[in-house]
C-alpha cells in the first residue's frame, strides 16, 4: 500500500537557499548520520495494533514479530490476510518513519526525498499531535503524508493520483497521546457576577442539607372545630326564667307561727 523511500546520499538535498554554509554543513552531518543510523521507533514492537481508513474500507496493521533486523507485519483488509517483512534500519515504512529525523526537521527541508511542507499541532481521533507534514512525487503522482513528529507515526496520507484513496489513522494502541479537552459544560462555569461562596461552620451546614435532603411533606390544612349552638329567632317564644317554688304546707305552717307570735 505505502512504499518505503530508497536511501541514497545523490538524493538528499537538504538544505535551502537562506541556510549559512555553517549551519548546511551541520545540518548535512546530522541527516547523514541520521541516515545511516536509521532505525524503525521502538514503538513498533509485537502486539502494536493500528487501523486506517483505505478510502472506504479498513486496513488493519498488527505487528507480530520484530528483530534486530526485520519487523514482521500482519495486514487485514476485509477477509485478506497477507504478512509483510520491513527492514529496521531503512528510514520509513509502510505506516511509520524515524523519529530522529523528524526532531530535527523544519520547514522547507528535505529528508531524503521527502520536502518538509509544514510543521505544527494537529488533532487525529481525539488526540493532539506536532506533526510534520512531508511531500514528494512517487510514480509520477504527488504524495502528501503527515507523520507525528515525536513517534514517527504516520497519521495521514494523500495521492494527488486519479481514484488514490486518502489514508487517515483509525485506531491504535501505542498510548501516551494527550486527548484533546472536551469542551466545558455551560452549567459548570461561574458567571463573573456570582457572588463568592461563604465558608459556613461545618455543622450548620450539616444541618441545613440534612433539611434540605428531607422529603417534602404536604401542607396538612387546618381543621376548626366549630360547637353548634342554638339559634334563636324572633319568632320563637322565649323561655320564661324560672321561679323557687315553696311549698303550700310549709306556707300555712309560717302563717300560724306567725300568728302565736302576736
Amino acid at each position: 500500500m505505502l512504499q518505503a523511500p530508497v536511501v541514497t546520499i545523490k538524493n538528499m538535498r537538504l538544505f535551502n537557499e537562506g541556510m549559512s554554509p555553517l549551519s548546511k554543513s551541520l545540518s548535512l552531518l546530522l541527516l547523514f548520520a541520521g541516515i545511516v543510523f536509521s532505525t524503525a521507533p521502538e514503538w513498533i514492537a509485537e502486539g502494536i495494533e493500528l487501523e486506517y481508513a483505505v478510502g472506504g474500507d479498513k486496513v488493519v496493521f498488527s505487528v507480530v514479530e520484530r528483530t534486530s533486523t526485520e519487523i514482521r507485519v500482519e495486514i487485514r483488509s476485509g477477509t485478506s490476510v497477507r504478512t509483510a517483512v520491513e527492514n529496521t534500519s531503512i528510514i520509513s515504512g509502510q505506516f511509520w518513519f524515524d523519529q530522529s529525523l523528524l526532531e530535527n526537521a523544519s520547514k522547507y527541508q528535505y529528508i531524503e526525498e521527502f520536502l518538509v511542507n509544514s510543521e505544527g499541532s494537529q488533532t487525529f481521533i481525539g488526540e493532539r499531535w506536532d506533526t510534520l507534514t512531508l511531500e514528494t512525487t512517487l510514480s509520477g503522482a504527488k504524495t502528501t503524508r503527515i507523520y507525528d513528529r515525536k513517534t514517527g507515526l504516520m497519521l495521514k496520507q494523500t495521492v494527488s493520483a486519479e481514484g488514490a484513496p486518502t489514508v487517515t489513522l483509525l485506531k491504535h494502541n501505542m498510548g501516551g497521546q494527550e486527548p484533546v479537552p472536551e469542551p466545558e459544560d455551560p452549567e459548570s462555569v461561574i458567571e463573573e457576577n456570582e457572588p463568592p461562596a461563604i465558608n459556613k461552620d461545618p455543622a450548620e451546614t450539616a444541618v441545613q442539607e440534612e433539611q434540605e435532603n428531607k422529603p417534602e411533606t404536604a401542607a396538612q390544612p387546618q381543621v376548626t372545630t366549630i360547637t353548634p349552638t342554638a339559634v334563636q329567632t324572633s319568632n320563637e317564644e322565649q323561655p320564661k326564667a324560672k321561679k323557687p317554688c315553696i311549698p303550700a304546707a310549709m306556707l300555712l305552717a309560717l302563717a300560724a307561727f306567725v300568728a302565736t307570735k302576736k
